[in-house]
Order: structure tokens, then sequence, then C-alpha cells
């Protein structure tokens, strides 16, 4: 069910970040995600990489040298995102078979 809905709406939500991802909420975050891993070393891996933008501005602006990975649960979101990032060097994009959702809860007070 959830992953029919991102199915029918990968094409036209690629279309909305098309015209969204210059906005600044997108390169402040992904600003602050480069500061932040500068000294880690390994691959950027987007649990939920939808159509690519945030992977694509972020290796072209910030980090072009790192390995990539872009998961998600839409076949369809996965295939726009190949398209996208076709020209990076060791990315990879995986279709999620299943999909669990994890929660950090506070530490109760003593």
């Amino acid at each position: 069910m959830v992953r029919q809905l991102y199915e029918d709406t990968a094409d036209s939500y690629a279309q909305m970040m098309d015209s969204e991802i210059d906005l600044p909420v997108y390169s402040d975050m992904l600003s602050r995600l480069a500061e932040r891993v500068a000294s880690v070393p390994g691959p950027i891996i987007d649990t939920s990489c939808g159509s690519g933008h945030m992977l694509s501005v972020y290796h072209e602006r910030w980090d072009p040298e790192r390995a990539l990975v872009g998961i998600d649960l839409s076949p369809r979101m996965v295939t726009i995102t190949k398209t996208r990032l076709v020209p990076v060097p060791r990315s990879s994009l995986v279709t999620c078979v299943s999909c669990l959702m994890f929660h950090q809860k506070p530490r109760p007070r003593c």
C-alpha cells in the first residue's frame, strides 16, 4: 500500500524536487551534513533517497569523491535516481524489500 503510493507519485515528486532543490533549506541542510561527516570515512547512505536530488546535489557541491548509496521503497524512485546519478562513480542504488522504522526513546530520568 505505501509502496504503491510512492510508485504512483514518483514522477510528480521528482518534478517538484526539480523546481525546489535549489531552495536555501536544502542547501543549508546539505552544508551542515557535509560539515558533520567531513572527517568520517565511508559512503553516504540515503535510506529514503526518493528521486535522488539530495544525493546528487551533495555529490556535486560538497563531496564529489565519496561513494553514495541510495535506498528507496519504490522501484520507480530508484529508477529516477539512477538516471540522476549515472555519472557518479561508486554509486549504488537499491530497492528496499522490507522497511522497518526504529525510534529512539529518551532515557528516563532517575
